[in-house]
């Protein structure tokens, strides 16, 4: 290794020392604030249970989104970067295929192998889930999350369960490249798609995790299929 590369690794290192020690310091931070609005609310009798529901409801579907939206418009490049983001604007699942096809051959495909699509995410179907998985239920056409790729949701995703357990699942979603895009490197195809594996149903930070990969996309051929 040269000492150019060493001075390249130990820079890493340190950058990511100290953004594991901020990431850390900021959740327990959070916690413990969160714990000092809890046991002050009692101080003030039930109107400040009540109040500091109310702030937590705005502090989290309101504030923080909107936080993440800005924050990733100003960061996050607004070109293609091999990553699917989610509704507040952060990296979501990576982008690992690609596929030659109409839709119906697309669908037609994956219906042959096996995988089954799966149900838009409304109250009853996240309900559904919920259940399903707490009851150790099979459910073939458990919902996914949204997830955003040339500035919209996913065309349609379709997904297997693992052992009849709707908590360990293969899914896969798809956006329909836009009128003319290119790959990088000049490739033009008519999909592509983020294919990922939920070992088990958890608790969620939010996107933006980092990810590990070979680089590889392959692009599937499903023009001669019969839809």
């Amino acid at each position: 290794m040269s000492e150019g590369t060493g001075r390249r690794a130990r820079r890493w290192s340190i950058g990511t020392a100290v953004d594991q020690f901020f990431f850390v310091f900021a959740g327990l931070a959070a916690i413990w604030l969160a714990y000092l609005s809890f046991t002050e609310t009692f101080a003030i009798g039930w109107w400040g249970i009540a109040a500091g529901i109310v702030f937590w409801v705005l502090l989290a579907y309101l504030v923080l989104p909107r936080l993440h939206r800005i924050l990733t418009t100003i960061y996050v490049p607004d070109y293609f970067i091999g990553r699917a983001r989610t509704s507040d604007g952060l990296l979501g699942d990576p982008i690992n295929l690609a596929s030659m096809g109409e839709a119906d051959q697309v669908r037609a495909a994956l219906a042959r192998a096996g995988w089954v699509r799966a149900d838009p995410v409304t109250v009853g179907t996240s309900w559904r889930i919920v259940s399903s998985t707490l009851r150790r239920r099979s459910y073939d056409e458990a919902p996914v999350s949204p997830l955003f790729l040339f500035g919209r949701q996913q065309d349609f995703a379709y997904q297997q369960e693992v052992d009849g357990s709707p908590e360990k699942r293969h899914h896969v979603r798809f956006w329909r490249c836009p009128d003319g895009w290119l790959l990088p490197g000049g490739r033009r195809v008519d999909w592509l798609a983020a294919g990922t594996f939920d070992t088990s149903v958890g608790s969620s930070l939010c996107g933006g995790d980092s990810i590990r990969t070979d680089g590889d996309l392959p692009i599937v051929d499903v023009r001669q299929v019969t839809a």
